[in-house]
């Protein structure tokens, strides 16, 4: 069974039910012009178990049948970092718009395959990050426009919480799963640096410490 069209809404399929994709999908509930549609997760019961409770109206057992699903406008990916590759190219060839949780990618090449696929397809491609939309971040923006705080030379942040505490099996100590400190909370440093200067950097280096493969802190 399809999910239901709400009108000019657009009717958002959520893929995973992730603890990320349930704060997603109240936002959805509350946001003008959009609607969460169905839901999909590997496991059918669980998927049901979360559409309900999450009042989305449609659930899969599998991410290929939300896809087949010609209801659903656009796809917010909640999966792992390593899926992201591989569900937003499928989701383009369904001609489905895309909303991918960060980091987008697990590197360059992959992130360019999956704007060219978005290209191909006529479809519009987002990373999942709200801030850069926020109104504070909007009068930032303009702050460092007008120049009114004089040229911008250094941008200094930092974003950390205790991954010691962690348990092994949690997803960001998994490296298969596309885990690390860097696409988890560094990202957001990186982001506001490229936001603050508008241009990308001709060097990057860094420094980090490991645990199970992965980076558990990154400078």
């Amino acid at each position: 069974m399809g999910a239901k069209s709400t009108g000019k809404d657009v009717r958002i399929g959520i893929m995973s039910t992730a603890v990320i994709a349930t704060k997603v999908c109240k936002g959805m509930h509350l946001a003008r012009g959009a609607t969460p549609a169905a839901v999909a997760s590997r496991d059918a019961g669980k998927a049901k178990a979360w559409a309900r409770k999450h009042r989305v109206p449609v659930s899969y057992g599998s991410y290929e049948a939300l896809l087949d699903d010609p209801e659903i406008d656009a796809v917010y990916i909640a999966l792992p970092p390593s899926m992201h590759h591989e569900w937003t190219i499928k989701a383009a060839e369904h001609g489905k718009h895309v909303l991918c949780e960060k980091p987008i990618a697990l590197d360059l090449k992959q992130a360019q395959e999956m704007v060219e696929a978005c290209r191909q397809h006529r479809v519009q491609l987002m990373d999942g990050v709200f801030w850069v939309h926020h109104p504070r971040a909007i009068h930032l923006r303009k702050t460092l426009e007008k120049g009114s705080l004089g040229r911008l030379r250094r941008v200094t942040s930092s974003f950390t919480f205790c991954w010691e505490k962690m348990p092994l099996d949690n997803i960001r100590l998994k490296p298969e799963l596309g885990g690390g400190s860097l696409g988890d909370l560094g990202w957001y440093c990186v982001r506001i640096t490229h936001f603050a200067f508008g241009e990308l950097p001709q060097r990057v280096f860094a420094t980090a410490r490991y645990v199970n493969k992965v980076d558990v802190s990154l400078s």
